[in-house]
C-alpha cells in the first residue's frame, strides 16, 4: 500500500484484526486547528504529532489523563476532550460560579467550586465552604468527590474498594448455579471458537505474515 497525503495533518497507519480475526488496515490523521470566536475552524501552522500513549497530568496512574492515545482501531465517532482552565466571571475571587461547552447541540453545564475539604468537628464530619479562587482546572482531581490521600503513604487512591469477608461459601439457589454455569459454557465455546481461529492463523509457519488471505 502506498499512502500520499495532500493534508497538512500528519498520519499513521498500522494494522488491526476484527473479532472474526480478520486483518483490515487503519489510518489516522490528526489535525490541530485554531478556534476563532464567530469564525471557521483553522489548521494551525504547527500542527501536533500523532499520541501513540496516553499523556497524563502527572504521575501515570496516578493522576488523570491529559491527552489519550490516538492509535484507536476502530472509531465510529468523535471523542470531545476538554482540557481548560475555567476563569471566574470578571476576573474576581469567587467560591463558585457554573461554566460550560457548545459543540454543535451539544450543550454541557458544569459548576466549579475552590478548594474544600472534608474535616472532623465535635466528631462529625463538615464540609468546609469552598474558598474563593479565580480559576479552577477542569480535571478529573478536582472533580465531586475529589481523591483519597492515605495516611500510610503519599499515594493517591482513586477508589476506596470496602473489605468484606470471602463469600465462596455463601448460600444460593441451585437453579441460579445452574444458569450460570449454562451461560458460561456457552460463552466458553463461542470464545474458544473464535480465538482457536485467531491463534491457529497467528501460528501458520506456512502464512505469509505480511499476506491478508
Amino acid at each position: 500500500m502506498i499512502l500520499r497525503n495532500y493534508t497538512p495533518f500528519p498520519p499513521l497507519l498500522f494494522d488491526g484484526r476484527d473479532v472474526q480475526g480478520r486483518d483490515f488496515a487503519v489510518l489516522v490523521l490528526r489535525g490541530t486547528f485554531d478556534i476563532i470566536p464567530g469564525a471557521p475552524l483553522r489548521p494551525n501552522p504547527t500542527q501536533q504529532p500523532i499520541v501513540e500513549s496516553d499523556v497524563w497530568h502527572g504521575e501515570p496512574n496516578y493522576s488523570s489523563v491529559y491527552m489519550e492515545s490516538d492509535l484507536a482501531p476502530f472509531k465510529p465517532r468523535t471523542d470531545i476532550l476538554v482540557n481548560a482552565i475555567a476563569h471566574a466571571p470578571g476576573g474576581r475571587p469567587l467560591p463558585d460560579w457554573q461554566v460550560g461547552i457548545e459543540v454543535g447541540p451539544i450543550k454541557k453545564r458544569l459548576r466549579v467550586t475552590g478548594p474544600r475539604a472534608w474535616v472532623r468537628e465535635g466528631g462529625e464530619w463538615k464540609l468546609e465552604d469552598p474558598a474563593p479562587v479565580t480559576e479552577v482546572p477542569l480535571r478529573y482531581e478536582y472533580a465531586f468527590g475529589g481523591i483519597y490521600k492515605s495516611n500510610w503513604g503519599d499515594e493517591h487512591i482513586f477508589m476506596r474498594i470496602p473489605w468484606a469477608w470471602d463469600s465462596s461459601r455463601g448460600r444460593c439457589r441451585a437453579t441460579w448455579i445452574d444458569g450460570r454455569r449454562r451461560r458460561l459454557k456457552a460463552w466458553t465455546i463461542r470464545w474458544w471458537s473464535l480465538a482457536r481461529n485467531i491463534v491457529r492463523r497467528d501460528l501458520d509457519p506456512l502464512r505469509d505474515p505480511g499476506s491478508r488471505d
